[in-house]
């Protein structure tokens, strides 16, 4: 089985901000168990 190749993508959330209860934990079950969450200007990306 030959390794993937590792990909990088930018996901911009709507109706989320950083006081969004369990923002995390909702994307680690969307298997985004990698993702790094950052907050600017009012947007979640």
């Amino acid at each position: 089985m030959k390794p993937t190749k590792p990909f990088q993508f930018t996901l911009i959330l709507k109706n989320v901000d950083e006081n969004t209860l369990q923002l995390e934990d909702s994307l680690y079950g969307a298997s985004c168990d990698d993702a790094l969450i950052n907050f600017r200007s009012g947007a979640v990306y």
